[in-house]
């Protein structure tokens, strides 16, 4: 009994753990860092580049 308690809950744990990450990939963090933490910032050195016309 004290194992399917435990084993339910690492089940959990791993389900809340994915959902979280998921999460994360549809809904970043707009805190720049200083580094380039993606192009919907606006600090993105990538975006400027591509932006240039040649």
């Amino acid at each position: 009994m004290v194992q399917e308690i435990l084993v339910y809950l690492i089940i959990a744990g791993a389900i809340a753990y994915t959902a979280y990450n998921v999460y994360q990939i549809f809904n970043p963090k707009k805190i720049n860092s200083g580094k380039c933490a993606g192009c919907s910032t606006g600090s993105c050195e990538i975006k400027s580049f591509a932006n240039k016309k040649i």
